[in-house]
């Protein structure tokens, strides 16, 4: 049965139905009880019985899942920041205060020369710049780690051959994000970084809160804006990797995929998430199918588990998933239509 569109809706008055007979309003009647059976389903709609998102919910239906004691709610995403204070033209910036010992030195030598390519001796060498670098070393026989302060000593020297003065050069990569170069140059090393990293992302601890554990367990004084840019330039550093993981999901037998909505500043996009028995791959972009064929394309040949979004039917190698279609039933036995009511809990029953 069809149901009246807006338009027709707003043609209906006393008049309209007054002179219409008596077989045309009777099929005007199964069109409204159609059309008011089909906006009460919808609006009875949740993520209990659709495929809509829990965030979509309304707040009576989110307040009825699992009633119980409150308990204090831990906000990993918005830590509330200190108040800054405002800096004029005259302020002076500050480097950092700490001061620690320093438990090694390396010195990096240039080997040949930059014009004519001839070897140069250490011992003519000459210190120029020097930089230190603060990272975790793991304490022998006993486990744990302990902080270490490493300066590193750049040397330039004087060719014999060309008279040229060479310069020991640090490596910067330009990386797909503005500002951020990676380099040897940097104050936290490889091991204390990824330590950044596991509290930030795998336990979900605030940069602020980051900085508190450092202090507490390693007497390690940090900047947040040094620990938010140290995990940064970690995760590009990985980047390559990704191309190894899509590698991994094209030869899986089953691909698991969903995908939901991120914020990333102002900008809003989508998550993407693939996943098998031994690899798990997310992107960030648009709800798109050019997003999609990124891994179901035809380098993929397993099968597939989704939800019913359209950029995964085109693939025929696929199942819909147990939750979704289990909710879908409970929609259809909760209509107001009596044969999908009756075939929603056949399915149920199933």
């Amino acid at each position: 049965m069809s149901i009246i569109t807006a338009e027709q809706a707003s043609k209906l008055d006393d008049k309209y139905l007054e002179n219409l007979s008596n077989a045309h309003l009777l099929s005007l009647n199964k069109k409204l009880l159609a059309t008011v059976k089909t906006l009460y389903d919808r609006l009875d709609k949740c993520s209990s019985n659709s495929s809509f998102p829990p965030s979509s919910d309304k707040p009576w239906q989110k307040s009825n899942k699992n009633p119980g004691p409150e308990e204090p709610k831990e906000n990993h995403c918005h830590e509330k920041e200190l108040p800054v204070k405002t800096k004029n033209k005259r302020d002076h910036g500050f480097g950092r205060t700490q001061q620690l010992p320093i438990t090694a030195i390396v010195n990096l030598y240039p080997e040949r020369c930059d014009y004519c390519e001839a070897a140069l001796p250490q011992e003519r060498c000459k210190a120029y710049t020097a930089y230190y670098q603060i990272d975790l070393k793991e304490i022998d026989g006993i486990g744990g780690y302990s902080p270490i302060n490493t300066k590193y000593v750049l040397f330039e020297c004087e060719c014999s051959n060309c008279q040229e003065q060479s310069k020991y050069k640090v490596n910067n990569y330009n990386t797909s994000f503005d500002n951020i170069k990676l380099s040897i140059w940097r104050l936290i090393g490889t091991t204390l970084a990824s330590v950044l990293v596991f509290l930030n992302k795998k336990q979900g601890l605030s940069i602020h809160k980051v900085k508190n554990v450092l202090e507490e367990l390693y007497g390690i004084k940090l900047s947040r804006g040094a620990i938010t840019r140290s995990i940064h330039e970690t995760g590009l550093a990985a980047e390559p990797i990704e191309e190894h993981l899509k590698e991994e999901l094209f030869s899986s037998d089953l691909l698991h995929s969903d995908e939901t909505s991120w914020m990333e500043h102002t900008k809003g996009l989508w998550l993407w998430v693939y996943i098998t028995a031994s690899t798990c791959l997310f992107l960030f972009g648009s709800r798109t199918k050019k997003m999609a064929q990124e891994i179901i394309n035809d380098k993929f040949h397993g099968w597939l588990m989704s939800d019913g979004y359209n950029a995964y039917r085109e693939y025929k190698k696929r199942f819909r998933c147990w939750a979704h279609l289990k909710r879908k039933a409970k929609g259809l036995a909760e209509s107001n239509w009596i044969q999908a009511h009756f075939f929603g809990k056949e399915v149920l029953r199933l």
